[in-house]
């Protein structure tokens, strides 16, 4: 997956607020969330996201790996992200 063309994505603090316009979609990121976003967006694989991920923050991979999917599939329910090339 990858973020969706005409999401503006925007640090604000620790996190991120995503803005689809065209829509009126307003998301908003905690700072793992943002970090995986900001990953996505240079091309990571959800495995790459999970390892470094797993590297910067002490949790499990297992756990991540769910909280990631679960945040991935809210994200694709808004249509914020679309299918890697």
């Amino acid at each position: 997956m990858k973020p969706r063309d005409g999401v503006i994505a925007k640090m604000v603090g620790s996190e991120m607020v995503l803005l689809d316009y065209d829509r009126g979609i307003y998301y908003g990121l905690n700072p793992v969330g943002a970090r995986m976003w900001q990953l996505m967006a240079e091309g990571a694989t959800m495995e790459q996201i999970v390892e470094v991920l797993a590297g910067e923050y002490d949790v499990a991979a297992a756990t991540l790996t769910g909280d990631l999917a679960a945040l991935l599939r809210d994200l694709e329910a808004k249509e914020l992200v679309q299918a890697a090339d």
